[in-house]
């Protein structure tokens, strides 16, 4: 994971945390470990780093095929990920172990998340979505309804609801306690790529391969937003921004329709991805760039590169005239 320093607008390469024999498809930081980055791979790995000092803390192995997806609990002592082996695992991170192995969809389990430290949700592409016990062991809930393949998996914040998204074009609504299909959105003409609940928990936001974001409200519609091509992930910020299969962040400030370029660094949830599918994250001022080579990049600055179109090698070439800065 190349590590560079942007504060002073040199591009200095730092640190370069390399570890993963394959592609990266998850990462997520510790929260209550600021140095803690954690990622898991297409090696079947998944691997605790110190970013700052470029140090491999622990790997953990355990699954039989890539690692699509991972999540904490509130007191960070155990990680739950998600695979291509169709299962979900349960570490404790202090150990490196894998405590419990949660089986129940029958292929890969594509996205998961905590809604509390005894209960997780998952997805998968056997088209169903699973409410976990994590004391128990057991699937407490199989919800049914999406026609393909799911994408993504949400708790709302007050935990009253699961979001869910599909390739069968639709969204969906779900009520957390008794598991009831609440609402169906079916506004987007392509596959739904990603869905997350908006603050005070009353909107979900959608996007998807018709290039639209949809903002709906007990599955109906809203607001729907319009761009030239199609879009891998969206989220509530002060405006609502998305990120397209190019690597072009597209923001829709309050009030207009046209979709306007991100022009400020203020917003901790700002993502991007690359021509080449590689992802990048905001934290704080921070950015994290996931490659499919395996490696991880870390750019610290107020200041970072837009990556647009760049792979791993090119970002650490980039000449001084082709940094686009954020202004």
């Amino acid at each position: 994971m190349p590590y560079y320093n942007f504060g002073d607008g040199s591009g200095e390469l730092l640190q370069s945390l390399e570890g993963h024999r394959g592609a990266v498809y998850s990462l997520i930081f510790d929260n209550n470990n600021p140095d803690s980055l954690i990622s898991g791979s297409q090696d079947y790995c998944i691997c605790v780093w110190n970013y700052r000092t470029a140090q491999l803390i622990k790997t953990l192995s355990g699954h039989k095929d890539t690692v699509t997806g991972l999540a904490l609990n509130s007191t960070s002592d155990i990680l739950i990920s998600s695979s291509a082996d169709e299962s979900v695992g349960m570490w404790n991170i202090h150990t490196s172990q894998m405590i419990k192995s949660f089986v129940g969809h029958s292929s890969t389990v594509r996205s998961l998340t905590f809604m509390d430290d005894d209960t997780f949700v998952s997805g998968g592409w056997d088209r169903t979505i699973r409410v976990w016990n994590a004391v128990f062991e057991e699937s407490i809930k199989s919800l049914s309804g999406h026609l393909d393949r799911v994408s993504s998996v949400c708790f709302s914040p007050d935990f009253k609801y699961v979001g869910s998204s599909s390739y069968d074009n639709t969204s969906i609504i779900w009520d957390a306690s008794s598991g009831e299909l609440i609402s169906t959105f079916t506004g987007h003409s392509g596959a739904v790529t990603y869905v997350n609940f908006s603050s005070d928990s009353k909107r979900l936001i959608s996007c998807g391969y018709d290039g639209c974001v949809k903002v709906s409200l007990a599955g109906v519609e809203e607001q729907s937003y319009q761009y030239t091509e199609p879009l891998k992930i969206c989220g509530f910020g002060k405006d609502i921004h998305a990120l397209d299969q190019n690597g072009d962040a597209i923001q829709w400030m309050k009030g207009r329709k046209e979709a306007i370029k991100l022009t400020k660094f203020e917003v901790p949830d700002q993502i991007h991805v690359n021509k080449n599918n590689q992802k990048i994250e905001y934290f704080d001022k921070c950015v994290v760039l996931k490659g499919k080579d395996g490696k991880i990049i870390w750019i610290s600055g107020e200041y970072p590169l837009n990556l647009k179109g760049c792979s791993i090698q090119e970002v650490q070439s980039l000449s001084e005239e082709n940094r686009i800065l954020f202004e």
